[in-house]
């Protein structure tokens, strides 16, 4: 039951003459095989090993078709048609013979690695007729159930749509168009209840549910349920008994897991490979490089992905970093990068060819990003130690612009903007659409690299960025991105880039997006603590000459002496106006919070998403364990209050707690 069914290669340099009327029945047994793979750990019973029987024999009967000699006959291509056929309404009804709540304990461990195979397991169960028996009340609660696990799947909170349904799978959308065809009053009418409903309170939505009065409605709009509006409006429902009637919907049926169960074929779960080790990552850095050194077409897979991506925008000296033979390897951490990061942009788009491919786009964003920046944070610290904080803060500026901002824009487009979606509106459906990058959201992404580039509380808390598409501008003024000096990761081999960001630095940054008249003077305060530092190096090097072996230390005492001046200027400026948009906690606030917390502000004017806090001395005392638990609850309760970007210093302010978006807690 566990085995694979190898499908003959396609494009395989044997290949005949038939091949050609092969191809379509080819891929036919490729999507039912991938719709096998996540029906498989739910039907482990005598029909599903009977099942994976057939189809090794249906791969061997093409597998010889494909080698023979000489085209086939149009007799024998019927007959492979009508195996397929057989095979295909064997498949069809063992699924539609599942009980909801067995899907339930294996679908969402295989849709977290492999979105197409339940995406092809939803196109096989649409596929023949619908209400064939009179089962339609049976088999609407599994398409029901399909339909809101591939919505909400990659969602930043429980209760999120991500993904619009009207657009999941092409049999999906032609059926929604022809039920919108139909003039029907219960359209209008089913939309608004559904949508209605989708805004009740926990208690009136848990009463509801209990009733059962709008899962019998589904059953009698019947093939209505397929249209746009109404699908659209029981998902955004559906979504709404996800996040306030979780323990009704698992009390109803669901089995659990269980421990370490990811849904694979043989119950065991698969450990992410390193970024540095995956040899499909290093096949796309090859096309990629064939790419940038406008080398012949090609129609792999991994050619395809590569033609997908935006390489456009990257700045020449970028471009040319991708091209390195040594990307996708611990040798090339900076190539590496670049290509992971242009990948992340366009993760919504190419998810399922990247999953057919054999790449999971969690893995990318929710394993290989956060090792890269792992990677980058040790060896922007070791600079640090070394004191050259150009280098530093050029690291800093290449690993926000490639790794963090990529995942922002992502959950900005999933979210339109990061506000939940309203009962009245339809859900999101930004994830489904291409990207388009253009000149002004490469300009953007360049110049909040800079205000990102240290452990600053709130500008690593908003994680700033400035898109330009729509959505971004729902975002509070506090957590846009500031303006920083002209500067980019792309230039960094041909230019010294600037020192990192100081106290001060970030002081008149945020001063300077504010949008007060003073914005020119407040902004001075980064040139001028930029020009200290550029003097105090230059004076470095005259100092080495003048002073010969007197060793006396004058630039050390000119660099002091202009970064007192400098911070007395921040000072000024920071009890003057530029925090103002930062609310603070009152120490029964704090409590409430954590009894861990000794400061706590929010920005937005106490409105905004971020939360930059303090802890005291009794953290350090914890055990591993319970400072781990005490980071969770902490963060849970901030983002109960929509506090969804949360970074958390200690006394010697190092970052100790961080919880950007949907992104695990990670207690430092």
């Amino acid at each position: 039951m566990t085995e694979s069914i190898e499908l003959p290669p396609q494009g395989d340099g044997s290949a005949q003459p038939g091949e050609g009327p092969l191809a379509l029945r080819i891929e036919r047994l490729r999507a039912l095989r991938s719709a096998f793979a996540a029906l498989a750990p739910s039907a482990l019973n005598e029909e599903g090993r009977a099942l994976s029987h057939a189809g090794r024999e249906l791969t061997g009967s093409l597998t010889e078709a494909q080698r023979a000699p000489s085209p086939l006959a149009p007799s024998a291509l019927a007959r492979l048609d009508e195996d397929l056929e057989r095979f295909e309404r064997s498949m069809r009804t063992l699924a539609r013979s599942l009980p909801v709540a067995q899907l339930r304990s294996t679908l969402p461990g295989r849709l977290a690695r492999e979105r197409g195979s339940v995406l092809d397991l939803l196109d096989l169960l649409l596929g023949g007729t619908l209400d064939e028996h009179g089962q339609w009340a049976d088999r609407i609660g599994t398409l029901d159930y399909l339909i809101t696990l591939l919505c909400t799947h990659g969602a930043r909170r429980t209760g999120g749509v991500a993904h619009d349904p009207v657009a999941l799978t092409p049999r999906l959308a032609a059926m929604c168009a022809r039920a919108d065809e139909v003039c029907d009053a219960r359209v209008d009418e089913a939309e608004t209840d559904f949508f209605a409903a989708s805004g009740m309170d926990r208690e009136s939505l848990r009463e509801e549910f209990q009733r059962r009065t709008l899962r019998q409605r589904k059953v009698e709009l019947g093939p209505l349920f397929f249209a746009s509006r109404i699908l659209r409006a029981i998902v955004t429902y559906n979504a709404a008994l996800l996040e306030r009637v979780t323990d009704e919907i698992q009390d109803a049926g669901d089995w659990g897991r269980f421990e370490g169960d990811d849904g694979s074929l043989d119950g065991t779960a698969a450990e992410p490979v390193s970024v540095f080790a995956s040899t499909h990552l290093r096949r796309l850095a090859a096309a990629a490089r064939e790419r940038v050194r406008g080398g012949p077409a090609s129609d792999s897979q991994e050619a395809r992905i590569v033609a997908a991506l935006d390489l456009d925008a990257l700045e020449p000296s970028e471009r040319e970093a991708l091209a390195g033979l040594a990307v996708g390897t611990p040798d090339d951490p900076i190539g590496t990068a670049i290509l992971i990061g242009v990948l992340c942009r366009s993760l919504a788009v190419l998810s399922v060819d990247l999953q057919r491919f054999g790449l999971s786009p969690d893995d990318v964003s929710d394993v290989w990003v956060p090792e890269l920046d792992r990677a980058f944070e040790r060896r922007i610290d070791e600079k640090r130690e070394k004191d050259a904080y150009k280098q530093a803060c050029a690291l800093a500026e290449l690993r926000n612009k490639f790794l963090l901002e990529p995942l922002a824009e992502r959950l900005r487009e999933e979210h339109g903007g990061g506000l939940p979606p309203r009962a009245t509106t339809l859900p999101p459906t930004a994830s489904v659409a291409p990207r388009e990058s253009s000149a002004a959201s490469a300009a953007a992404t360049s110049s909040a690299a800079t205000a990102t580039s240290t452990r600053s509380p709130m500008s690593s808390a908003a994680v700033p960025s400035e898109p330009a598409r729509a959505g971004a501008s729902s975002l509070p003024p506090s957590v846009k991105a500031p303006e920083a000096a002209p500067s980019s990761p792309g230039t960094m081999a041909r230019t010294q880039p600037a020192p990192p960001p100081t106290r001060a630095e970030r002081i008149a940054a945020r001063a300077k997006s504010a949008g007060s008249p003073a914005n020119a003077r407040r902004g001075s305060a980064r040139d001028l603590v930029r020009e200290a530092l550029e003097e105090d190096r230059r004076g470095r090097r005259r100092g080495d000459s003048t002073t010969g072996s007197t060793g006396f230390p004058v630039a050390r005492i000119l660099q002091a002496a202009l970064v007192v001046l400098a911070l007395a200027l921040a000072g000024h400026l920071y009890f003057s106006s530029a925090d103002r948009d930062l609310h603070a906690f009152s120490r029964e606030q704090l409590g409430i919070v954590s009894p861990h917390l000794v400061e706590g502000h929010r920005n937005g004017r106490g409105h905004g998403p971020g939360f930059v806090g303090t802890l005291d001395e009794s953290w350090e005392s914890l055990a591993p364990d319970e400072r781990r638990d005490a980071a969770e609850q902490l963060v849970s309760r901030l983002r109960e209050s929509g506090l969804d970007q949360v970074m958390i210093y200690g006394r010697d302010r190092a970052l100790r707690i961080q919880a950007v978006g949907a992104q695990p807690v990670r207690a430092l």
